[in-house]
């Protein structure tokens, strides 16, 4: 079912007296329903347990229900329906939500459980606190996780929320375990966009490495097409010298290490600064020019610069 992702609905003030007759009459029906009082229909979970209720306020309160009571069936004396498609803890939730508008605090565990009951019983409401839950909750070890979701719930931009904020947050994101896990498509889709975020291009570099690390067998023979997304006259002039010299997944790699080294030649006259403000927006492949700043540019015979050339990739808190 496709999940609209709407602005939150403006809060429009009610009459304090007509607003607490509401909860009341709320409140009863629901002490009725828990008593089985006057309930003339039943909703079996996917495990087994009865839900006692009364047709007129699910109709009254829910769409799927108002559509299915509307209905004729074949059977116009049917009490009770089997509902296998919702975890039966959820369903009791959204029960106990359609009757008193009170829904059980929202877990990072729960949340893709209750969306799934929200979409199929049709609870707009429910689906836009769980939209606001995942907005809330998005961090670099997460963002893919809910990208899937809004994914498979067909969630109206959510993805390219989650694809954003990753691009944003790029130093955060290559530093959590979860980006191991990211398959080559959508490490390439990172990497080689005009809005990643980043503080040095060695950390887009770093984050190519660790990524090959983690899984060389498997993943080493993309090294080549990755190492072409990465805008290597972006890096430190010594920081590429010192890698082809080093890193043994460069060394061994006879394409890698004939790119690189045609690129080092390139640079062999200029030398990139670490940007001296906290973050930069990577500037597009053929734009690297003197005109840009915290750019490449040439140094006399008189400019000294100290700068640690080795390419250590400080890997203590990036995740095997």
């Amino acid at each position: 079912m496709n999940t609209q992702w709407r602005q939150p609905s403006k809060f429009y003030s009610i009459n304090p007296m007509k607003q607490q007759r509401q909860e009341l009459s709320y409140k009863k029906l629901n002490e009725l329903r828990k008593n089985a009082t006057l309930c003339d229909f039943t909703i079996k979970t996917v495990d087994g347990d009865i839900i006692h209720v009364h047709k007129y306020v699910l109709m009254s309160n829910c769409m799927y229900f108002e559509k299915m009571f509307s209905e004729k069936s074949k059977d116009d004396d049917q009490k009770c329906i089997h509902v296998l498609d919702i975890d039966g803890d959820i369903l009791h939730n959204l029960i106990d939500y359609i009757y008193t508008g009170t829904l059980i605090q929202i877990h990072e565990e729960s949340v893709e459980r209750i969306l799934k009951g929200a979409d199929i019983l049709q609870l707009f409401d429910v689906q836009d606190l769980c939209i606001e839950f995942l907005l809330r909750s998005i961090n670099g070890e997460n963002w893919l996780k809910i990208k899937k979701i809004a994914d498979s719930r067909m969630m109206f931009n959510m993805p390219n929320v989650c694809f954003k904020w990753a691009l944003k947050n790029f130093d955060e994101v290559f530093r959590c375990a979860g980006f191991l896990t990211l398959d080559i498509e959508q490490l390439k889709q990172l990497i080689d966009s005009d809005e990643l975020y980043t503080v040095k291009e060695e950390n887009v570099y770093i984050a190519v490495i660790i990524w090959v690390r983690h899984d060389e067998i498997n993943r080493k023979h993309f090294l080549p097409e990755l190492m072409k997304l990465v805008r290597v006259p972006l890096m430190n002039y010594m920081y590429v010298h010192r890698l082809l010299q080093e890193e043994p997944l460069i060394t061994s790699n006879r394409i890698c290490f004939e790119y690189l080294t045609k690129i080092h030649k390139d640079m062999f006259y200029q030398h990139n600064k670490t940007p001296n403000h906290d973050t930069v927006r990577r500037t597009q492949r053929g734009f690297i020019t003197r005109s840009l700043p915290c750019l490449s540019y040439y140094v006399t015979e008189n400019e000294t610069e100290e700068y640690d050339s080795s390419p250590n990739l400080n890997t203590e808190n990036i995740p095997e």
